[in-house]
């Protein structure tokens, strides 16, 4: 006998950082599909399999696999899901093509529930700069997402304050904001037209260490007891 179904659904797509400069995309099938025996039905959203994708940095205009075929990346055996790393070397918007085991091309994002037939899925790569505090560049490096502030460096690595090393001490990053003030930041940090760390007409997001002279002297007693502060107070814990 044979089965016969209908698959007009296309593959789901997600995008995420892995490390710096690397973006991971996930492609995985949906809609009805046969199992790996070659006999079951499956109807449970699973899929026949991804058979081909193409990630590029080029708009469509200058490399479309639907138009040149030779651009596919076709897999050996089409899988249900599939991991594509991607270096991510420019803000150049990434596209992102899938084709899935019956010739759907197109892509269901995260969150949505209608296709986009025939059209690439679009990250747009954010440039995070890391200065010192005259602006001199430490490290810069490439992510997607909402959340580009994924390393900084250690603070063994903060150079010292330009003018006053000895009472101006790191404490921590900080974004400066088209006003002239200062967003603190810390990885995982969201940057968006409506959040807090704004990229500029370049896409790109500056971090810059901060240095501060208020200094706080903790004392711990591992056994319990008083600490009397300078006003003569007493704090009691254990």
């Amino acid at each position: 006998y044979v089965i016969a179904f209908r698959d007009e659904a296309h593959p789901l797509l997600e995008g995420a950082n892995t490390s710096e400069n690397v973006a991971t995309f996930t492609i995985t099938d949906t809609g009805p599909g046969i199992d790996e025996d070659g006999i079951t039905f499956l109807t449970d959203n699973r899929g026949s399999g991804v058979k081909a994708y193409y990630v590029t940095d080029k708009p469509r205009s200058v490399e479309d696999p639907t138009k040149n075929e030779s651009l596919w990346n076709e897999l050996p055996v089409p899988q249900h899901s599939i991991n594509v790393d991607y270096e991510i070397t420019s803000t150049n918007p990434i596209f992102v093509w899938s084709k899935d085991e019956c010739g759907n091309v197109g892509y269901i994002a995260e969150g949505e529930t209608t296709a986009h037939p025939g059209e690439p899925a679009v990250f747009q790569p954010t440039k995070v700069r890391v200065e010192d505090a005259d602006g001199n560049p430490i490290k810069e490096y490439y992510v997607i997402g909402d959340k580009p502030i994924i390393v900084l460096p250690p603070d063994d690595e903060v150079p010292d304050h330009p003018q006053d090393p000895e009472n101006n001490k790191f404490s921590g990053w900080v974004s400066p904001t088209p006003g002239g003030g200062t967003v603190d930041v810390t990885p995982g940090t969201e940057s968006g037209t409506d959040k807090p760390v704004k990229p500029d007409g370049d896409h790109t997001i500056v971090i810059r260490p901060n240095y501060s002279t208020d200094m706080a002297k903790i004392v711990y007693l591992g056994n319990g007891g008083d600490v009397v502060t300078p006003s003569g107070s007493v704090a009691s814990y254990d």
